[in-house]
């Protein structure tokens, strides 16, 4: 998935990816195979778009407890580890940290994902909204330095979502 709100070649954007969640679901422990397939894109989308801000997303935690589920969650952190250093290295590329947000106490936040779905990778409107809370801070972020995922530790119950307040919606980017 690719967000972005590129206006033209001249404008500085902010361009969000997240990547690696089929992947790992594919390629499960070839965790060389996934980096290459985020590097490539990365690359690619660089070249495009030379003047990009680019955030990357880490990959969300499963929810479950079976072995299958556990070995996707391993690789995933794999990945994660090295996408946040791949960010580090950048003046471009900014790590937004989903993963302690889905899981804090790490332990996936039931209410995060959607119950119904048996493979512990979908997200439910909670888990929707806090992603768009994420990327809206990331897009109205400043635009030099490292970009810390802010921390929206709340009090959370299965039926719960952000407030209005909480959100915080800006529609449009700030300039850099």
């Amino acid at each position: 998935m690719v967000m972005d709100n590129i206006v033209n070649s001249d404008y500085v954007a902010n361009v969000i990816l997240s990547l690696g969640t089929n992947d790992i679901s594919k390629h499960r422990s070839d965790t060389e195979q996934i980096t290459a397939n985020l590097t490539t894109c990365i690359d690619t989308l660089k070249t495009k778009y030379p003047n990009a801000r680019i955030g990357i997303c880490s990959i969300l935690p499963r929810r479950g407890k079976g072995s299958s589920i556990q070995a996707l969650n391993t690789a995933a952190r794999s990945v994660n580890s090295f996408t946040q250093k791949l960010c580090v290295k950048s003046q471009v590329l900014k790590y937004i940290d989903l993963w302690d947000e889905f899981a804090p106490n790490k332990t996936p936040f039931r209410a995060l994902f959607d119950l119904n779905d048996p493979s512990g990778v979908h997200i439910s409107k909670s888990g929707i909204e806090l992603m768009e809370n994420i990327f809206e801070d990331f897009i109205n972020s400043k635009c030099e330095g490292e970009y810390e995922t802010p921390s929206k530790k709340r009090n959370r119950s299965s039926s719960s979502t952000p407030g209005s307040s909480e959100k915080q919606v800006t529609k449009m980017p700030k300039s850099c």
